[in-house]
């Protein structure tokens, strides 16, 4: 009956209940079209960056088994051990994408490690500004530490915070669906060592699939040249 008046079954998305939802949609319509033009005009990357965790315990996705035979998947449930990751989806006007990334075993991203991250990213790319898009983690916006580091290298970095609690308008949100979707989709790994080596493989086929960046941002909905 509710297929028949256009009901169809489907998952639930989750939004956050803080959200401020005229400052996201004016940082899509006012501040994103600024960056861009901004980027255009002094030849910048434009970076978004974005950690998230791998854990023991997998994702889990849908899979094949003979009818009546359950999939069971043999796991650790030590919950506070995962692989910290942190990645970067750079973009240039009529340049093909970059991807970096970072892993930290059994350990978080803090203050102190943004520094020596954004010295590496910068090194990467080459010389030229960067216009670094990330959202308003603490380490990321009121550190003091981030702040200075920020501040002594003006020359060729600049940074925009992301509205909070919007972290659809961050394509690095599509890596970690692509790689806990995939690669790390019930991946059951015996060790931390064991998942870091996983989390690695996943993010370094990624890096060579860079084409697959461009179809991150645009399902962000941001405009891209």
């Amino acid at each position: 009956m509710l297929r028949r008046i256009g009901y169809s079954h489907h998952r639930p998305g989750r939004r956050a209940v803080q959200r401020d939802e005229q400052a996201i949609t004016e940082w899509r319509e006012v501040t994103w079209p600024d960056i861009v033009a901004q980027a255009k005009r002094t030849r910048a990357w434009i970076v978004f960056e974005d950690e998230a965790g791998a854990m023991l315990t997998p994702p889990i996705r849908g899979t094949w088994a003979k009818r009546g035979a359950r999939v069971i998947l043999r796991c650790s449930y030590a919950h506070e051990r995962k692989t910290s990751m942190a990645a970067f989806a750079c973009y240039r006007a009529g340049r093909l994408p970059k991807m970096f990334y970072a892993l930290a075993p059994n350990a978080s991203f803090t203050e102190n490690e943004f520094g020596p991250l954004l010295t590496d990213l910068h090194a990467r790319l080459g010389p030229g500004k960067v216009i670094l898009v990330w959202d308003r983690l603490s380490a990321h916006v009121t550190s003091r530490k981030t702040k200075a580091f920020i501040a002594a290298n003006a020359s060729w970095l600049s940074v925009v915070p992301l509205p909070g609690y919007a972290p659809e308008l961050d394509p690095v949100e599509q890596i970690w669906a692509w790689i806990k979707n995939g690669p790390l989709a019930n991946y059951c790994a015996a060790n931390l060592a064991e998942l870091t080596d996983a989390a690695g493989r996943a993010l370094d086929r990624l890096c060579k699939q860079p084409e697959l960046l461009t179809p991150f941002l645009r399902h962000t909905g941001l405009d891209w040249p």
